[in-house]
């Protein structure tokens, strides 16, 4: 079985420069299923982080958004490590594939060795959750790391568990996952929560 750790690198982030934590692996990047049919414009909106191998906030956010120019948006929202406001200097544009549209790609304009970072969504079912992906080769191994979303600030056990069996299938090692604060957090804005069908959920989540 290949060997894994973490490691805690400076690095310029998928959102925000921060230190972050990241799942390390030999080899080049696994293999991953992602969401077949993904429509982004049923993904955009205010999502929050559940769980994250990204352990430097609280009251973490998502916000998909898309500006009158047609192109689409991931903002974080939330606070660092320090307690400091992390605001709209985190948005980055996405490019969305034709092909796969779930295999968005974050652009980096800065970085002139990577001017993108792969932000593939997994698994939605758009109303409830999300799971998102995100990896990168190194000259040695990669550095991979996973978020769970969800519309409202908590999740059900139930469905976390869906969502840890779903990866443990593909060894992405769901169990160095983090829960993400989202206590004394303002939350005046979250949706109503939902009445899930577990059955339906499944089907939606993973399209089956």
């Amino acid at each position: 079985m290949m060997w894994r750790v973490f490691v805690v690198v400076s690095m310029v982030p998928i959102l925000a420069t921060k230190v972050a934590t990241e799942i390390f692996g030999l080899g080049a990047c696994p293999p991953v299923k992602v969401h077949p049919s993904f429509d982004i414009n049923q993904f955009l909106g205010k999502w929050y982080v559940i769980q994250s191998h990204l352990t430097s906030g609280t009251c973490l956010q998502r916000q998909v958004s898309r500006a009158p120019n047609g192109r689409f948006y991931l903002s974080q929202i939330g606070s660092t490590i320090a307690g400091l406001p992390v605001l709209g200097e985190s948005s980055r544009e996405l490019e969305i594939p034709s092909g796969e549209p779930a295999k968005m790609a974050l652009k980096r304009p800065f970085n002139i060795m990577r001017p993108t970072l792969d932000y593939w969504v997994l698994g939605t079912d758009y109303d409830n959750v999300a799971i998102t992906w995100t990896c990168r080769n190194l000259f040695f191994g990669h550095l991979h790391s996973l978020e769970i979303l969800s519309r409202q600030s908590s999740l059900d056990h139930n469905v976390i568990n869906i969502i840890e069996n779903f990866l443990h299938d593909f060894n992405l090692e769901p169990g160095r996952l983090v829960y993400i604060s989202q206590k004394n957090c303002d939350h005046t804005e979250e949706r109503p929560t939902l009445s899930l069908s577990f059955t339906n959920f499944v089907d939606r989540l993973f399209n089956l």
